[in-house]
């Protein structure tokens, strides 16, 4: 960030400075109107800093999200793990206290989306270049399906519709649980 700054700088002093020439009187001065041929050569150092502030900035990104990568496919197999063991929790309430732990169901909804589902969204990029395109889309796209049903559950548990409620929440128990049990098998390493 500091070489962007000095950048700035630079290009601010370059800019006043070229501003302010004053081209020579006499038989050796070019042509009015025009700058002379050297005067264009002191933008190079300024491009050149741009381009490097551009590199460096693009190698600290891709460098955070590369360490990133290496445990976010452990952490995809655990947290659809947690997701399918926490919609089995909240089925047994449903199961037990019916219209009663509706709203305990739904806070519980809640919590795993905050807890759970939502960091796992986050993490999505470095998923990528673990895995690679294809396995990735794969994933995330039964993910995807499993957080609708989540959310299916949690509209018709808020419109008191209990049926609906469980028959959303056993489809996202099913998907995450394919979901979990496809993680824990090895994926091909993506294609450099």
């Amino acid at each position: 960030m500091k070489l962007h700054y000095f950048g700035i700088v630079l290009a601010t002093i370059l800019a006043a400075t070229l501003a302010a020439y004053v081209p020579p009187k006499g038989a050796s001065a070019p042509p009015e109107g025009s700058i002379a041929p050297q005067h264009y050569y002191a933008i190079l150092p300024i491009l050149l800093i741009a381009v490097l502030g551009f590199l460096i900035r693009r190698h600290q990104k891709h460098g955070r999200v590369a360490a990133q990568a290496g445990s976010d496919g452990a952490k995809f197999a655990s947290t659809a793990q947690e997701i399918q063991t926490g919609i089995t929790r909240i089925r047994a309430l449903l199961d037990s206290q019916g219209a009663n732990g509706s709203a305990t169901a739904r806070s519980s909804l809640d919590q795993m989306g905050n807890e759970l589902v939502a960091p796992l969204i986050e993490a999505r990029h470095g998923l990528a270049l673990e895995l690679g395109l294809g396995p990735f889309a794969d994933k995330m796209s039964q993910f995807a399906r499993g957080e609708r049903a989540l959310h299916r559950a949690w509209s018709a548990l808020t419109d008191g519709n209990l049926e609906e409620a469980r028959m959303a929440l056993k489809d996202a128990e099913a998907l995450f649980g394919a979901i979990a049990a496809d993680a824990s098998t090895p994926a091909t390493a993506p294609v450099s």
